[in-house]
């Protein structure tokens, strides 16, 4: 081989070596589409809070509260599922029901061990039900669990003996092994934590700062070991500005910052917040400061200081109650209450929001 023979063919390998990786590293094709979990065909029943999540073989489950108002007594948590490959959800089965008591604010999370776990607030009204010490009729924090992936439940327990407290998102498994469950104390409008130190066995209850009254709903990812973010929500009857609230801990969530704007607009709706396979962060919201609309998504590749390519996922004031979850191949996937009759199921992934146009 001669000397030219040679040099053509190290600029051969030199192309080949630079544009591989560039056709590794490229971007992935836009996906989305949509479909229902359910929708109904008259006015009653409505739907709330769905919450979303990834089993261990892939299937998603979804449960969410139904009944004829958030309060009423016929309101009852279903769940759903959907195989990853499949078409459509199967047929909602009732998974927590307590006759003449609404059940509500239900919560999906996986376990340590594997186990599911449904979190839900039910409302009684007599003091004999009341756990013991509480002296007055409110929201009891409540938990089951299923061994075989949600198709078979075990009985119902109280969570812990405070009331008027109600979850809010899933469970947030820290690097260190404990376990964080974000909930709402509606009795005095604040957010509060629940930390397990043993898996999920035992729960100890305490409030993240005396600062976060008119806050709730708090939403928490790890960012990295010890580091946390939290977004919160107004009370929409609250005196707060009405946008969302960040805060952030460096001790595993012992203590708290001071919460400080987001700047970003908010009603006082429910909000969703998830930490992508990549880093980056996700935030389902409702981007108005005076009405659920609309419901929006938004990026961060920066660790929630900043927000980008914002896209509304439903204009108006139908789009509410979001749940955000993540599949191995990368679709997000986007569950929420539409028009109060549907629940409407999101999937895309991250290359579809970057290139959305407006």
């Amino acid at each position: 081989m001669n000397l030219i023979s040679k040099r053509c063919l190290s600029v051969i390998l030199a192309c080949v070596m630079v544009q591989c990786p560039l056709k590794v590293l490229a971007q992935d094709e836009p996906v989305y589409q949509e479909t229902y979990v359910i929708k109904s065909n008259s006015l009653l029943p409505e739907y709330y809070q769905p919450t979303v999540l990834v089993l261990p073989d892939s299937t998603l489950a979804c449960a969410w509260a139904t009944g004829s108002g958030p309060l009423a007594l016929d309101n009852a948590i279903n769940i759903a599922f959907k195989r990853v490959d499949g078409m459509q959800w199967t047929l909602p089965v009732v998974v927590a029901d307590e006759e003449g008591y609404p059940d509500n604010y239900p919560v999906l999370s996986m376990l340590p061990d594997g186990g599911l776990r449904l979190f839900f607030s039910t409302r009684y009204r007599e003091k004999r039900r009341v756990f013991p010490g509480e002296d007055q009729a409110a929201w009891q924090l409540m938990y089951k669990d299923s061994e075989d992936a949600g198709r078979i439940w075990g009985k119902e327990y109280f969570l812990i003996s405070e009331s008027d407290r109600i979850p809010c998102s899933r469970i947030v498994s820290l690097s260190n092994g404990d376990l964080l469950l974000p909930a709402t104390n509606v009795r005095d409008r604040s957010s509060v934590l629940l930390k397990s130190n043993d898996r999920g066995n035992y729960w100890r209850y305490y409030t993240t700062a005396k600062e976060l009254s008119g806050l709730v709903d708090p939403v928490i990812v790890e960012l990295a070991a010890g580091h946390l973010l939290g977004l919160l929500r107004p009370y929409e009857k609250g005196e707060r500005e009405k946008v969302l609230w960040r805060i952030e801990s460096r001790d595993y969530g012992e203590t708290w910052t001071k919460p400080q704007s987001a700047e970003l607009k908010n009603a006082g709706s429910p909000i969703a917040l998830l930490k992508l396979a990549n880093g980056h962060l996700l935030l389902a919201y409702n981007d108005y400061e005076s009405w659920l609309m609309p419901l929006t998504v938004a990026i961060s590749t920066d660790g929630g200081e900043s927000w980008q390519n914002n896209r509304k996922i439903e204009s108006g004031r139908w789009g509410r109650d979001p749940s955000l979850v993540q599949t191995d191949d990368g679709h997000i996937h986007l569950i929420y209450v539409s028009r109060n009759i549907y629940l409407k199921h999101i999937e895309f992934n991250e290359s579809w929001l970057l290139n959305q146009k407006e």
